[in-house]
């Protein structure tokens, strides 16, 4: 899968599908002294990390175990996604137009579930191809990671934060910060540019959430 950490931070909400327009503040040229500051604020020991991007993965991601809850608009609908993610096991609920889905990907199987129906599609995924192991990801796609293309201030939605930009499978994505918190992710493809909103970010997940409730009717592909 191209861009699996992105992939992963992004919650594996998969149509970013709105061109966004916005005002940068700050570019890929050379940085004011403010920028500066707030670059050598965020940079450690190099065998550690070397950027805020790095760092926030690192607190959240390295464990495998998160919980995020994000925004983003889809043909003019606004899509409201809530993931959990706990070692090989994720939950993600997605609610657009008054519609929910709800995906639960376990170790040999992923359900799509219809809460509306109460019917839940399992297919199994195999031994070998199950799972999403968060350590295994973030050690192939940390490399992209350790050093911003460019960095500086813009304005997303109204709101100045402080972003770094990296270079990902021939994509560019801003991740944008404000204070010590991800506010959004940019990604910029064949000149249109996707926006998450991140709206919350926490340490751990609910084990519950992995278990598929009994009162749904199962259907095996």
């Amino acid at each position: 899968m191209k861009k699996k950490l992105f992939a992963a931070i992004a919650a594996f909400s998969m149509a970013f599908v709105m061109a966004f327009s916005m005002a940068a503040c700050g570019g890929s040229g050379e940085a004011e002294p403010a920028e500066v500051e707030q670059k050598e604020a965020t940079e450690v020991a190099e065998d550690v990390y070397s950027t805020k991007t790095m760092a926030y993965f690192r607190e959240y991601l390295v464990d495998g175990a998160y919980t995020m809850e994000s925004k983003y608009d889809m043909d003019g609908l606004e899509v409201v996604s809530f993931v959990a993610v706990d070692g090989n096991q994720m939950y993600s609920r997605t609610t657009m137009d008054g519609m929910e889905s709800i995906l639960i990907l376990l170790e040999d199987a992923q359900y799509i579930l219809d809460p509306a129906s109460k019917l839940a599609i399992k297919m199994e995924i195999g031994a070998d191809g199950g799972g999403l192991n968060m350590q295994e990801m973030f050690a192939e796609e940390e490399e992209n990671y350790e050093t911003a293309v460019s960095y500086g201030d813009m304005e997303v939605n109204g709101k100045n934060c402080f972003y770094e930009e990296f270079t990902v499978e021939d994509s560019s994505v801003k991740y944008c910060f404000d204070g010590n918190d991800l506010k959004y992710i940019l990604t910029e493809m064949d000149g249109i540019i996707y926006t998450m909103e991140i709206v919350h970010m926490e340490k751990g997940a609910d084990a519950d959430l992995f278990v598929l409730p009994d009162d749904y009717e199962v259907m095996a592909f």
